[in-house]
C-alpha cells in the first residue's frame, strides 16, 4: 500500500471515528451507522483500486497529482452538506473525469471547472440530455454537458440568486429551491424573477378550479415563518380553495416570497386593488 493510499485511509477513518461518537450519542441509529459505514468503505475501495489502475509505472495514465485533483474536484475534502450515500456515485464521477483527461478530452487545467458541472450534473440530472454521465463519450458531447452544466447553474442563479453550487453561505435565506419553483411551473405558475430578494410568482386566471394547481400553491407559496410550528397564513387565497377560485375568476395573483420576511407571503391582486400580507392585512 503506498503512502497516499495512507493517507485516504487515514481521512476515511476520521470519518468513521465520527460515526462511532455520532452513535454513542445516540444521534444515528444502528441500521443508519453500519449503512453509512459500508459505503465510506465501498468508496475507499472504489478509490484504491482507481489509483492502482491509473497512477503510477506502468499505466501510463495519469500522475498522482492529477489523481488526487481529480477527486478532490469531484469530492471536495469537509465539503459542507456532504451526503455519504452520494459516494458511491461520485466514484464512477471520478472515474470519468480520469479517463476524459487520461485521453485528452478534457484539459488537465480544466478539472476543478469539471468538479463543479459533476456536482451540479448530480443535483440538476433532469435538465440535462441524457441522466447517466457515462455517456458523455467523445469530444462533442463533452461540449454539450459543459454549455448544460452552465446553462443549468445560470438557471439556479436567475431563480435564488446563487449558483446551485455555491458553498460561500452567500445564498439569500427564505427563497425556494429551484425544485420548488419547478414544481410551481409543473401546474402553471410562472416565475417571473427576482425582485429586492423577493421571487415575484404569478398565478393566472387559467388555474382557477384547478385542484392540483391550489394545492401546490398552498404547500409552496403557502410557507410561512413557523409554519411547522403552527402559524398560519391568513391570506384567504391560501387558506380556502373557493377563495383562490374566486380571486381567479376576476383577475391573475401575483405573490411575492422570501419567508425570511416574518410577513411573507405578500399577494397582490389588481382588480380588487388588494396588496396584502400574510396576515391578509393590507402593505402600506
Amino acid at each position: 500500500m503506498n503512502f497516499g493510499i495512507c493517507i485516504i485511509k487515514k481521512n476515511m477513518n476520521s470519518q468513521l471515528e465520527i460515526y462511532y461518537w455520532q452513535k454513542l450519542a445516540g444521534i444515528i441509529t444502528e441500521s443508519q451507522y453500519y449503512e453509512k459505514k459500508r459505503l465510506l468503505e465501498d468508496y475507499q475501495d472504489a478509490i484504491e483500486i482507481m489509483q492502482a489502475k491509473y497512477v503510477g509505472v506502468g499505466t501510463g495514465k495519469i500522475t498522482q497529482d492529477i489523481f488526487n485533483k481529480i477527486k478532490d474536484a469531484v469530492n471536495p475534502p469537509n465539503a459542507e452538506n456532504s451526503n455519504v450515500k452520494d459516494n458511491r456515485g461520485k466514484g464512477a464521477y471520478i472515474n470519468w473525469l480520469i479517463l476524459k483527461v487520461a485521453n485528452k478530452l478534457i484539459d488537465a487545467k480544466d478539472i476543478s471547472n469539471f468538479g463543479e458541472y459533476i456536482q451540479i450534473f448530480n443535483k440538476n440530472k433532469a435538465s440535462f440530455d441524457r441522466a447517466d454521465i457515462n455517456l458523455y463519450k467523445n469530444a462533442d458531447d463533452i461540449a454539450d454537458f459543459e454549455n448544460q452544466a452552465i446553462n443549468a447553474r445560470e438557471k439556479d442563479i436567475e431563480i435564488t440568486g446563487t449558483p446551485s453550487d455555491d458553498t460561500s453561505g452567500s445564498k439569500p435565506s427564505g427563497l425556494l429551491t429551484t425544485t420548488e419553483v419547478g414544481k410551481l411551473k409543473g401546474v402553471g405558475i410562472k416565475f417571473i424573477g427576482l425582485k429586492d430578494g423577493y421571487q415575484v410568482f404569478k398565478v393566472p386566471q387559467s388555474l382557477r378550479g384547478n385542484g392540483k394547481a391550489y394545492k401546490t400553491y398552498d404547500t409552496i407559496l403557502g410557507q410561512c415563518q413557523g409554519r411547522d410550528q403552527g402559524a398560519k397564513i391568513k391570506l384567504c387565497t391560501i387558506a380556502n380553495k373557493k377563495e383562490f377560485d374566486k380571486y381567479l375568476g376576476t383577475d391573475d395573483l401575483y405573490v411575492f416570497y422570501n419567508i425570511s420576511d416574518s410577513k411573507s407571503p405578500y399577494q397582490f391582486h389588481y382588480y380588487e386593488n388588494q396588496f396584502m400580507d400574510k396576515d391578509n392585512e393590507p402593505v402600506s
